[in-house]
């Protein structure tokens, strides 16, 4: 990895090809965790980092002057923190769209009427959206700047976008984690630059 010593941002040295990714994410990375899946309604109410990530949202959501919202949650799963929007955002009608490649979640998404719009991104959107939600899902893409571009073109105009990334401030290096397959390393400084 290499890291910038003024703002501590991090990339790999050897991107994985788009091929190698879609291979980990189609067979090895579900097949790393429980592929049982839940009802949706006994997993996302209690699902913390949801709650946490839905109520910092919720105050600039409720702005939002549309009263018919369109949610795009990237590398989904569970699609907890917008689930929980929808919940407490009665006044107006949310549409939630996935992108997410775990194919385990198609029955939780068909049963919490989540519309499942591709299983890896970039995708060809119909429509733009008003908040788009990602939550450790940046630090796995291949291009970052196409990646933040294709934000900017399908996100209508007032919109929000919320991004929680790993923080990697420099004593992170110190540590023994189990990366894979992260590319890019965020500290707050260099996300805030980056956008």
């Amino acid at each position: 990895v290499n890291v910038c010593t003024d703002c501590g941002y991090g990339i790999l040295d050897t991107i994985p090809t788009e091929k190698k990714l879609i291979k980990y994410y189609n067979l090895i990375y579900w097949n790393k965790r429980d592929s049982t899946v839940p009802k949706f309604k006994k997993l996302y109410k209690k699902n913390l980092r949801g709650l946490s990530q839905s109520l910092f949202s919720l105050e600039i959501i409720k702005k939002l002057k549309s009263n018919n919202l369109n949610f795009l949650d990237i590398g989904a799963a569970g699609a907890w923190a917008i689930l929980n929007i929808r919940d407490k955002i009665t006044e107006k009608t949310i549409n939630l769209h996935t992108v997410e490649a775990g194919q385990v979640w198609g029955c939780y998404y068909q049963e919490a009427k989540i519309n499942k719009v591709s299983d890896f991104f970039p995708f060809k959107s119909k429509i733009k959206y008003d908040y788009i939600h990602t939550s450790h899902w940046i630090e796995h893409v291949r291009e970052i700047k196409s990646t933040l571009n294709w934000f900017r073109n399908n996100i209508n105009k007032g919109g929000f976008i919320f991004v929680e990334v790993p923080n990697t401030e420099f004593n992170y290096w110190d540590r023994d984690v189990d990366d894979t397959p992260h590319i890019h390393f965020f500290t707050r400084k260099s996300l805030e630059k980056l956008f």
